[in-house]
Protein backbone atom coordinates (compact mmCIF):
# COMPACT_ATOMS: atom_id res chain seq x y z
CA UNK A 1 0.00 0.00 0.00
CA UNK A 2 1.34 3.43 -0.92
CA UNK A 3 0.16 6.71 0.53
CA UNK A 4 0.43 9.75 -1.76
CA UNK A 5 2.85 12.33 -0.42
CA UNK A 6 0.24 15.11 -0.62
CA UNK A 7 -1.98 13.19 1.80
CA UNK A 8 0.91 12.93 4.27
CA UNK A 9 1.56 16.65 3.93
CA UNK A 10 -2.05 17.52 4.78
CA UNK A 11 -2.04 15.01 7.62
CA UNK A 12 0.98 16.72 9.18
CA UNK A 13 -0.60 20.15 8.67
CA UNK A 14 -3.67 18.94 10.51
CA UNK A 15 -1.59 17.40 13.30
CA UNK A 16 0.40 20.61 13.78
CA UNK A 17 -2.80 22.73 13.69
CA UNK A 18 -1.58 24.57 10.59
CA UNK A 19 -4.38 23.50 8.27
CA UNK A 20 -6.65 26.49 7.71
CA UNK A 21 -10.12 25.80 9.05
CA UNK A 22 -12.70 25.08 6.42
CA UNK A 23 -10.19 24.98 3.59
CA UNK A 24 -10.53 22.27 1.00
CA UNK A 25 -7.38 20.37 0.14
CA UNK A 26 -6.93 17.97 -2.75
CA UNK A 27 -6.03 14.46 -1.70
CA UNK A 28 -5.42 11.25 -3.54
CA UNK A 29 -3.15 10.45 -6.45
CA UNK A 30 -1.66 13.49 -8.11
CA UNK A 31 1.25 14.55 -10.26
CA UNK A 32 3.55 15.38 -7.32
CA UNK A 33 5.40 12.14 -6.65
CA UNK A 34 8.15 13.77 -4.59
CA UNK A 35 8.64 16.60 -2.10
CA UNK A 36 10.28 19.24 -4.36
CA UNK A 37 7.38 19.05 -6.85
CA UNK A 38 4.79 19.04 -4.07
CA UNK A 39 6.33 22.07 -2.36
CA UNK A 40 6.70 23.88 -5.69
CA UNK A 41 3.01 23.32 -6.52
CA UNK A 42 1.87 24.36 -3.05
CA UNK A 43 4.07 27.46 -3.09
CA UNK A 44 2.87 28.38 -6.56
CA UNK A 45 -0.81 28.03 -5.57
CA UNK A 46 -0.29 29.88 -2.28
CA UNK A 47 1.58 32.68 -4.01
CA UNK A 48 -1.24 33.11 -6.53
CA UNK A 49 -3.74 33.44 -3.65
CA UNK A 50 -1.42 35.90 -1.92
CA UNK A 51 -1.13 38.08 -5.04
CA UNK A 52 -4.90 38.15 -5.44
CA UNK A 53 -5.22 39.35 -1.84
CA UNK A 54 -2.23 41.68 -2.12
CA UNK A 55 1.30 41.43 -0.81
CA UNK A 56 2.00 42.66 2.69
CA UNK A 57 3.59 46.05 3.01
CA UNK A 58 5.63 47.63 5.75
CA UNK A 59 7.47 50.83 6.55
CA UNK A 60 11.18 51.15 5.84
CA UNK A 61 13.37 54.00 7.04
CA UNK A 62 15.18 56.07 4.42
CA UNK A 63 17.58 58.99 4.56
CA UNK A 64 17.78 61.02 1.37
CA UNK A 65 18.55 64.45 -0.03
CA UNK A 66 15.27 65.92 -1.25
CA UNK A 67 14.10 69.12 -2.92
CA UNK A 68 11.55 69.69 -0.15
CA UNK A 69 11.36 68.71 3.51
CA UNK A 70 9.81 65.35 4.26
CA UNK A 71 9.89 63.62 7.63
CA UNK A 72 12.63 64.64 10.08
CA UNK A 73 15.26 67.16 8.94
CA UNK A 74 18.89 66.09 9.45
CA UNK A 75 20.40 69.49 10.25
CA UNK A 76 23.80 68.00 11.11
CA UNK A 77 24.21 66.55 7.61
CA UNK A 78 22.66 69.59 5.94
CA UNK A 79 25.27 71.87 7.50
CA UNK A 80 28.13 69.43 6.91
CA UNK A 81 27.21 68.81 3.26
CA UNK A 82 26.04 72.40 2.60
CA UNK A 83 22.88 71.22 0.95
CA UNK A 84 21.23 74.62 1.40
CA UNK A 85 23.38 75.90 -1.50
CA UNK A 86 21.77 73.32 -3.78
CA UNK A 87 18.31 74.10 -2.39
CA UNK A 88 17.85 70.63 -0.94
CA UNK A 89 17.33 69.14 2.51
CA UNK A 90 18.57 65.88 4.03
CA UNK A 91 15.62 64.08 5.62
CA UNK A 92 14.86 60.87 7.52
CA UNK A 93 11.48 59.48 6.48
CA UNK A 94 9.52 56.25 6.45
CA UNK A 95 8.01 54.86 3.28
CA UNK A 96 5.39 52.16 2.83
CA UNK A 97 6.86 49.45 0.60
CA UNK A 98 6.41 45.84 -0.50
CA UNK A 99 10.14 45.27 0.04
CA UNK A 100 9.79 43.70 3.49
CA UNK A 101 11.55 40.63 4.88
CA UNK A 102 8.82 38.02 4.42
CA UNK A 103 8.23 39.10 0.80
CA UNK A 104 11.98 38.87 0.20
CA UNK A 105 11.98 35.35 1.66
CA UNK A 106 9.05 34.40 -0.58
CA UNK A 107 10.83 35.70 -3.69
CA UNK A 108 14.09 33.95 -2.75
CA UNK A 109 12.22 30.67 -2.20
CA UNK A 110 10.40 30.98 -5.53
CA UNK A 111 13.70 31.69 -7.30
CA UNK A 112 15.45 28.81 -5.54
CA UNK A 113 12.70 26.29 -6.37
CA UNK A 114 12.55 27.57 -9.96
CA UNK A 115 16.22 26.68 -10.30
CA UNK A 116 15.88 23.22 -8.71
CA UNK A 117 16.48 20.48 -11.28
CA UNK A 118 14.24 18.06 -9.33
CA UNK A 119 11.18 20.22 -10.04
CA UNK A 120 9.31 19.56 -13.28
CA UNK A 121 9.95 22.02 -16.12
CA UNK A 122 6.33 23.24 -16.29
CA UNK A 123 6.23 24.00 -12.56
CA UNK A 124 9.62 25.79 -12.74
CA UNK A 125 8.20 28.00 -15.49
CA UNK A 126 5.19 28.86 -13.30
CA UNK A 127 7.51 29.76 -10.40
CA UNK A 128 9.60 32.13 -12.55
CA UNK A 129 6.75 34.37 -13.63
CA UNK A 130 3.45 35.92 -12.62
CA UNK A 131 0.42 36.04 -14.90
CA UNK A 132 -2.86 37.95 -14.88
CA UNK A 133 -5.73 39.01 -17.10
CA UNK A 134 -6.13 42.75 -17.44
CA UNK A 135 -9.63 44.07 -18.21
CA UNK A 136 -11.25 47.43 -18.98
CA UNK A 137 -8.00 49.08 -20.09
CA UNK A 138 -6.12 48.47 -16.83
CA UNK A 139 -3.15 47.12 -18.81
CA UNK A 140 -1.52 50.54 -18.50
CA UNK A 141 -1.61 50.21 -14.71
CA UNK A 142 -0.07 46.70 -14.83
CA UNK A 143 2.64 47.79 -17.29
CA UNK A 144 3.93 50.15 -14.59
CA UNK A 145 4.64 47.06 -12.48
CA UNK A 146 6.56 45.30 -15.26
CA UNK A 147 3.78 43.14 -16.73
CA UNK A 148 3.79 42.75 -20.52
CA UNK A 149 0.99 41.68 -22.84
CA UNK A 150 1.72 38.14 -24.01
CA UNK A 151 0.19 36.11 -26.82
CA UNK A 152 -1.35 32.92 -25.50
CA UNK A 153 -3.30 31.10 -28.24
CA UNK A 154 -4.18 28.26 -25.85
CA UNK A 155 -6.05 30.78 -23.66
CA UNK A 156 -7.96 32.50 -26.49
CA UNK A 157 -11.33 30.99 -25.51
CA UNK A 158 -10.90 31.94 -21.85
CA UNK A 159 -9.86 35.50 -22.78
CA UNK A 160 -13.02 35.92 -24.88
CA UNK A 161 -15.06 35.45 -21.71
CA UNK A 162 -13.57 38.74 -20.43
CA UNK A 163 -14.85 40.65 -23.46
CA UNK A 164 -12.87 42.70 -25.95
CA UNK A 165 -10.70 44.33 -23.28
CA UNK A 166 -9.20 41.15 -21.78
CA UNK A 167 -5.40 40.92 -22.10
CA UNK A 168 -3.16 38.13 -20.87
CA UNK A 169 -0.09 39.63 -19.17
CA UNK A 170 3.05 38.08 -17.65
CA UNK A 171 5.96 39.31 -15.57
CA UNK A 172 9.21 37.45 -14.97
CA UNK A 173 10.52 37.38 -11.44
Amino acid sequence: MTIPIRNLYYLFLYAWARFPGGAVGETGIDKSPDLPNLFAKLLSAGTRRLFRRGLDRGYKAFTDELAGPRGRLRLDRMVKETTQRRGTAVCDFDELTHDVLHNQVLKATLTSLAGCSDVEKEIRHDLRSLALVSVYGTYVFWERFGFQTTAAPELADKLKSYGDTGRYMRKSL
